[in-house]
């Protein structure tokens, strides 16, 4: 768990956030172009209004890294458990583990958005009373806007890139002539 929240903590505040707050006003504001986008972002507060919204966004990081991590794996270790094999498991384990990360990702993501969103057209509103107003407003499922597509979005993508891995991880291993459970090395 620690780890995952770490590695995603790390990404998300490097370079994760400034594309996410440019992204969200695009997506805010479509008809405004790219470039557009990112000078209205910059004149919002300058290069700190990049990282608007940074504080759910750490909460989402930390805890949708750990939640990916530990549910895929339990995931994949159940799957093969029951005979399936590496890649069905690393599929199974990658769409799982997404679909558990939006339980966390929802309503940060949202947060997000409207903080952003906010920041543009002016309002000035704490994190606080936004969760206190999406909450009044719609209750748990008011953080969940969109949660379906999330879903399968975070699902594929995790599915994807775990099936991949663990297909070419599998022909890595044939070449090789390694036995299951054998370790992949660099100096192999």
């Amino acid at each position: 768990l620690l780890k995952g929240g770490v590695l995603q903590c790390a990404e998300a505040i490097t370079f994760g956030m400034p594309f996410e707050v440019w992204k969200t006003y695009m997506g805010t504001y479509r008809e405004v172009g790219t470039i557009q986008a990112f000078r209205n972002v910059y004149k919002m507060g300058g290069v700190g209004a990049f990282w608007k919204g940074w504080q759910p966004k750490m909460v989402e990081s930390f805890l949708k890294g750990g939640v990916l991590l530990f549910s895929k794996e339990a995931i994949i270790r159940t799957t093969k458990s029951f005979g399936f094999g590496d890649v069905t498991s690393g599929v199974l384990g990658g769409f799982g583990g997404g679909v558990c990360q939006v339980s966390v990702m929802g309503p940060c993501t949202f947060l997000i958005t409207a903080s952003v969103a906010a920041s543009a057209d002016g309002v000035k509103m704490t994190m606080m009373q936004r969760i206190s107003k999406t909450y009044a407003e719609g209750g748990i499922g008011g953080f969940y806007r969109g949660g379906t597509a999330l879903m399968l979005r975070q699902g594929s993508n995790w599915a994807s890139r775990q099936g991949i891995t663990d297909f070419v991880r599998g022909q890595f291993r044939s070449m090789r002539n390694l036995k299951d459970g054998e370790r992949l090395s660099i100096a192999d």
